[in-house]
């Protein structure tokens, strides 16, 4: 239980792999935040985390080598429904286009009325005097117990990154929303944009430079500018199906953001890549005795690097070698070398 929302209604949060420890030393995962439903007309943010939480377990049953690394190595924490009343409001209303929680603001029109979880957020919150209006701010910086719910999760658990889906669109926004132009620092700069060159989205930035003007008490700029997260907004699902998509295109909005959370819950941690030297980088390479003799001998090399933001865990690395079964048998000797010799 992450906490409740405005109407007393449960915010559930789930723990998908190493789950929190009380040893001493505790054992220590590297932590990825999920959410949805922020925004309670955005349901294509449900139906993928919903989605990825049945492949990643069902793969796991299976024995899958990735699943089973995952889960071994990661602390995911998922908070499906963020806002429950919205989401409970909209299967009530006609027109389903409740989008804040459901705090009593608009009397005259109470559909209009709430607060919007995701400007009440304390990173340059700024008061919104439109108590009808889709961005009221709230009264100040997480007056809303959702708001407040999410904050007791970055503050229990050490996440790295966080990823907070909404809909529509194809896009990613990153810090900072709320200002025209600010510069991020190169390291962060270069991490959002491997996620940009992963994800594919024809548009990537920070809310001017995507949707065209800046936001104020928004979550990723809290999560990244007081915490340090990796955060982020993917804006799913195609313009045309809006905000309630038609169910035949839910499968594919799943589907296709399945490996965009892999990749991310990968990053967070240590994410080995792999590859082969050419001749020529070999030729380029001061090669030790040692590597030289295994090249001389027939041997392949192989070269890791680890492109996530976090190390290895403990004193060990643990990696996984798939080779094809004509090659596995032809495999005699596996030695690691490491700089240190």
């Amino acid at each position: 239980k992450a906490g409740e929302s405005y109407l007393g209604k449960t915010i559930w949060s789930y723990v998908l792999g190493v789950q929190p420890s009380t040893e001493a030393p505790p054992r220590v995962a590297s932590q990825v935040l999920l959410t949805s439903l922020t925004h309670a007309r955005e349901p294509a943010g449900l139906t993928t985390l919903l989605f990825f939480i049945g492949k990643l377990l069902e793969a796991y049953s299976e024995s899958e080598t990735e699943a089973s690394y995952i889960l071994r190595t990661r602390t995911i924490v998922l908070v499906p429904f963020v806002n429950p009343d919205g989401y409970i409001a909209n299967e009530k209303s006609l027109m389903k286009m409740i989008r804040k929680n459901r705090r009593p603001t608009c009397p005259n029109d109470p559909e209009d009325g709430g607060v919007d979880i995701n400007r009440n957020f304390a990173s340059h919150w700024a008061p919104v005097e439109q108590p009808c209006g889709e961005e009221n701010a709230g009264s100040h910086p997480f007056s809303e117990p959702e708001a407040q719910a999410l904050r007791g999760l970055v503050e229990e658990y050490n996440f790295s990154m966080a990823m907070n889906f909404h809909s529509y669109g194809r896009m990613l926004t990153h810090p900072y929303n709320w200002a025209d132009h600010k510069s991020l620092p190169k390291r962060d700069d270069e991490i959002y944009d491997e996620v940009s060159l992963a994800f594919k989205f024809p548009l990537f930035g920070s809310a001017s430079e995507t949707v065209g003007y800046t936001t104020s008490g928004e979550m990723d700029d809290w999560m990244y500018s007081n915490k340090g997260i990796i955060s982020m907004s993917p804006e799913i699902g195609p313009e045309s199906g809006e905000f309630w998509p038609p169910s035949e295109e839910i499968s594919g909005i799943s589907k296709r953001n399945f490996d965009r959370i892999l990749y991310v819950v990968h990053k967070a941690g240590s994410q080995l890549t792999s590859v082969v030297p050419t001749s020529r980088s070999l030729q380029q390479t001061a090669l030790p005795a040692k590597l030289q003799k295994i090249q001389g001998e027939g041997g392949v090399l192989l070269k890791l690097a680890n492109e996530g933001l976090k190390r290895s865990l403990g004193s060990q690395l643990g990696f996984t070698l798939s080779l094809p079964a004509a090659a596995s048998s032809k495999v005699s000797k596996f030695e690691l070398y490491t700089p240190q010799g």
